[in-house]
């Protein structure tokens, strides 16, 4: 899995003022409908997948594709409402974006024993650890957010390092739900570099 959300060498202090003030507005609720339908629909096909890989060991194509639409769409909702970049979210499950891109290959072939296994003991061994560190990481990112707004509301310029500390944090939470959700085998990394 590749996910790159660019860092800009200048942000934009009104995009990022009207972000703070209306983002919920004018970004997260045109979006939120329709990313909460496909999430449902989404929700609905995992057993459908999972019943899939346990008979032929792939995640079906038509599957993957539309999980891996569904979250590049929300990648690119967050990366903005996280300031990360500028610029407006594009709708749709085949949407391109000039500064947010999610690659995640399909795999040939997923162990079924291996997916059993996640879905009896997954949030044991996976859940639980990789949901306190991400814990950790969101309280840091709050605080990174913060740091980071004042910065670009001075200088117009997001530091790399806490750029970066951001984004292998989306990384790291998409790792987490790629695996758990059986689209791959490979146990997220706690350092968000997939």
């Amino acid at each position: 899995m590749t996910l790159h959300i660019a860092h800009l060498p200048h942000y934009s202090r009104l995009q990022l003022v009207v972000r703070m003030v209306a983002g919920v507005w004018y970004i997260m609720l045109p979006h939120a409908l329709p990313l909460a339908v496909l999430a449902v629909v989404s929700v609905v096909l995992m057993p459908v997948a999972w019943v899939a890989i346990l008979f032929s060991g792939s995640y079906p194509k038509a599957l993957f594709a539309y999980e891996v639409g569904l979250l590049s769409w929300q990648m690119r909702v967050n990366a903005r409402l996280l300031n990360l970049v500028d610029g407006y979210p594009a709708f749709g499950l085949q949407a391109t974006d000039a500064h947010v891109a999610l690659v995640i290959p399909i795999p040939h072939h997923l162990n079924r024993g291996h997916l059993l296994l996640k879905l009896l003991l997954g949030w044991a061994y996976c859940g639980i650890p990789h949901g306190a560190v991400l814990l950790l990481r969101g309280m840091v990112g709050l605080v990174v957010m913060t740091l980071a707004f004042c910065t670009v509301l001075v200088a117009g310029h997001y530091p790399q390092a806490w750029h970066a500390f951001m984004v292998s944090t989306l990384r790291h939470s998409l790792a987490v739900r790629l695996y758990m959700s059986g689209m791959t085998d490979h146990y997220p990394a706690f350092s968000g570099r997939a």
